[in-house]
């Protein structure tokens, strides 16, 4: 049996762990895709050029900059979505080489999210 964590999460697994409040749920899609569609429920908006940034920002900026959001721990299990999961893959490894280790995404996405839940 592996021990190896999951990195891919699916649609069933985001719904999983948002009800145990287990994530952090990061959409690293551009400015004008969320004026389009809207962000994923419960999620920080940081496009994906300034989320190396993002993340080293003292607390209270991040706070500041992002809606209010708390800056995530570098222990704090974060999960980035994208539109499609590329950019969110792309993420998820800068986010481990900054040292958040329980760094996932979210393979589907955004259209994954509109094509389950029927919001468009």
């Amino acid at each position: 049996m592996s021990t190896e964590r999951k990195v891919d999460l699916t649609y069933e697994d985001i719904l999983g762990l948002k009800t145990q409040r287990a994530i952090v749920l990061v959409d690293v899609r551009d400015h004008n895709e969320i004026q389009e569609t809207g962000k994923l429920p419960d999620s920080i908006h940081i496009p994906l050029p300034e989320l190396s940034q993002a993340l080293q920002l003292p607390p209270e900026e991040f706070q500041k900059k992002y809606d209010g959001a708390e800056l995530p721990l570098k222990s704090a299990p974060l999960v980035f979505s994208c539109r499609s999961g590329n950019r969110s893959r792309r993420a998820m490894n800068a986010a481990l080489e900054l040292g958040f280790a329980e760094s996932r995404h979210y393979i589907g996405g955004f259209l994954d999210w509109q094509a389950k839940t029927g919001k468009k």
